[in-house]
């Protein structure tokens, strides 16, 4: 007995067999590629230039780069990574409203840039990512990054003196 040829499948018939098993990962047609949600997460920032990467990287203090434009960290050094509770990884790409606990802070950063360009140790309250508040004081400069204006800021956590 020869054996039967396989029969093809249409369209539709493997449409109501996907309905049928919705415990089954569907499978991406040949030459897809089926993104898996680690695979939708930002990419990696940019490089910084050697020097500057190696400095901003030993600085004691927190130091982020952050979009005027799009208002998203584009650096973060560990001591800033540290202070709000988060990797240098998920740092980028944050919005810069996510590390205030009280929006009128931000609102007032952002008019002082706006306006002379510059703002030094302001006391805010920052939100770390478990929500929990710290004091600090930032300062903060606008720059040229990439191309685009961005801002160059600093924290210094604000510990009670002994």
């Amino acid at each position: 007995m020869a054996a039967r040829p396989a029969k093809k499948q249409t369209k539709r018939k493997a449409a109501a067999k996907a309905k049928r098993a919705p415990n089954k990962r569907p499978r991406a047609p040949k030459g897809k590629v089926v993104k898996r949600p680690q695979d939708l997460a930002p990419p990696p920032p940019p490089p910084l230039p050697g020097t500057i990467s190696a400095l901003l990287d030993s600085c004691p203090l927190a130091v982020a780069i952050s979009s005027v434009a799009e208002a998203k960290l584009v650096y973060a050094n560990v001591p800033m990574a540290r202070f709000f509770g988060i990797t240098r990884v998920a740092a980028y790409g944050r919005h810069v409203a996510d590390f205030y606990a009280d929006p009128a802070d931000r609102e007032y950063v952002r008019t002082m840039l706006a306006t002379k360009g510059s703002i030094y140790r302001y006391h805010m309250r920052g939100k770390a990512a478990d929500g929990s508040e710290r004091s600090a004081r930032l300062s903060a400069h606008l720059i040229s990054y990439n191309g685009e204006t961005a801002i160059l800021s600093w924290i210094e956590e604000d510990t009670p003196s002994t």
